[in-house]
């Protein structure tokens, strides 16, 4: 469940007036639905049947409304043992710095990716490739430094250091 106002684009709204609990219940018993967009005030809610992956699947922040994920990763994807959740950047995107993409992931209550072994390397490769992420793309990694902050590159599965204010994708994981 992720706390901050958020609502992922795309819904589909539901015709019912509910509690945040019963939507989460009507999602559990529909098996194409990885999470809820509630609002708060109206007692609305949405369907969502996609994964975040892209552009079109989008989590914006939304006055009113929460999402709630079905469980255990609803909008991400998990190949390992954490669940991720992935913003791809494209070259006619916004620019998100390290510090807006750090910022992104705090707001949906995870952190920016991190490669601590061989295994979350293949596990991160995977799971971009799941939601079709350009091969092209830089990811920021969460283990910045005073001075450097450092990406992940997907074509070539390695490290590098980058200007903090570089565009690059979004990968925030659950730890």
């Amino acid at each position: 469940m992720f706390a901050a106002e958020l609502r992922m684009l795309e819904g589909d709204p539901y015709p019912l007036k509910v509690t945040w609990k019963q939507c989460c219940l009507v999602c559990e018993n529909i098996s194409s639905c990885t999470s809820v967009n509630f609002n708060e005030v109206s007692k609305v809610f949405e369907i969502n049947t996609m994964k975040m992956k892209s552009r079109e699947y989008r989590l914006q922040p939304s006055k009113g409304w929460k999402i709630y994920e079905k469980l255990p990763c609803g909008l991400g994807y998990m190949t390992g043992k954490r669940c991720r959740h992935i913003q791809n950047q494209f070259q006619y995107d916004k620019i998100l710095t390290y510090q807006e993409a750090s910022d992104f992931c705090f707001l949906i209550g995870r952190k920016l990716v991190t490669v601590e072994n061989e295994q979350y390397k293949i596990d991160l490769l995977s799971d971009a490739g799941l939601a079709d992420m350009y091969i092209h793309a830089n990811i920021w990694l969460g283990n910045r430094t005073e001075t450097s902050c450092p990406c992940f590159r997907r074509e070539f599965a390695d490290v590098i250091i980058r200007d903090c204010d570089s565009n690059a994708s979004i990968v925030c994981e659950r730890h």
